[in-house]
């Protein structure tokens, strides 16, 4: 797995937990050839009540680490930054939305402060620190909802930007 995956710690978090993330490509390609991939980004679990993201993330984890021809052919094309869980304190202790210190992390993205919501703030600086090397195609950040069934997606198309996510990827 080591040519097509690594662990790393993003940050600890409040209460000195690690907040750790993958990166998966193909880390055997042409180093100049791996230069000029574009990034997808994934991430789940910043309201720890919601559980049934940590089982959609790890079937994308599976399908992407996989053997299949489509999982090799995006490891190829892609580096990915998946953090599987981005509130680890509020999961360990139970919360339904927030972390330790009582905040829905998903409601700071604006103004992450270190102190307060640490998984927030390092995963939006890996983020614009890899927006300067490389161009993010896709980042999905997984939740369930409470009244919706089935597959929905909420999305942005500020400052020009326009998804088109296609279903049959994998």
């Amino acid at each position: 797995m080591k040519h097509i995956m690594r662990r790393k710690t993003l940050t600890p978090t409040i209460a000195e937990n690690k907040c750790e993330y993958l990166v998966i490509t193909n880390f055997k390609s042409d180093l100049k050839d791996s230069t000029k991939k574009d990034a997808i980004i994934l991430s789940a679990r910043v309201h720890p009540g919601e559980s049934s993201s940590s089982h959609v993330m790890e079937g994308l984890l599976t399908i992407l680490t996989g053997d299949s021809p489509k999982a090799q052919e995006m490891r190829d094309k892609f580096l990915f930054k998946v953090v599987p869980m981005l509130n680890p304190d509020g999961v360990i202790t139970g919360n339904y939305r927030t972390n330790l210190a009582g905040f829905d992390l998903n409601r700071n993205w604006a103004t992450p402060e270190k102190k307060l919501h640490p998984t927030i703030h390092f995963a939006k600086k890996m983020i614009e620190d890899l927006g300067k090397t490389k161009t993010i195609t896709l980042y999905i950040d997984i939740h369930n909802h409470s009244r919706k069934k089935n597959i929905f997606s909420y999305g942005c198309t500020g400052r020009g930007l326009v998804i088109n996510l296609v279903c049959d990827i994998f």
